[in-house]
């Protein structure tokens, strides 16, 4: 399951929440204030793939090597974008569902007038996961968006969180 969201189409994120909102979303109201939004379910590993012990790093090169191969320039890791996807990934962990939930609040927290977000769930390793939002229209949108610069990832407990922005506030670390 893959989720995608882009501060520059607010709309279609709106459209997705009053979806959600009209009997898709089960469970506790967000701590963050915002509706999630479902967008694509995957509820087996493809091809019979076996869970890899992976972390960030792992998805971010992944994104990078996709990138470069489709004529995008690699995206720097960012420490601040890191911890950004990482309590995001750790809040749908403890939830038990993807969410875009506070994502106005990432964005303001990441310093950046432009910033594009991913999820994904139940994707086997950071390859799988990759091509599970390349195979999506927004969410390849997102991937191979020629604005963003900087990166935080976060791969864990069954979930993936990309979340890109043009500029941070915080130094890129390699």
């Amino acid at each position: 399951m893959i989720f995608g969201c882009s501060k520059t189409i607010p709309a279609m994120c709106a459209l997705l929440a009053c979806l959600l909102l009209a009997g898709c979303l089960s469970g506790p109201a967000s701590d963050l204030g915002i509706d999630a939004a479902p967008y694509v379910s995957k509820r087996s590993f493809p091809d019979g793939a076996k869970p890899a012990a992976q972390d960030g790093k792992d998805l971010l090169q992944e994104i990078n090597r996709t990138r470069l191969r489709l004529g995008a320039a690699p995206l720097r890791p960012d420490v601040l974008l890191d911890a950004i996807a990482a309590r995001q990934n750790d809040f749908m962990a403890r939830q038990g569902r993807m969410s875009h939930d506070g994502f106005d609040e990432r964005f303001a927290l990441s310093g950046s007038d432009h910033c594009v977000e991913n999820l994904a769930w139940n994707y086997p390793n950071a390859e799988s996961t990759v091509q599970g939002w390349l195979n999506s229209p927004q969410h390849r949108t997102n991937l191979l968006d020629p604005e963003i610069t900087h990166a935080g990832t976060a791969l864990g407990r069954g979930y993936a969180t990309f979340f890109a922005c043009r500029r941070s506030l915080a130094p890129a670390s390699d």
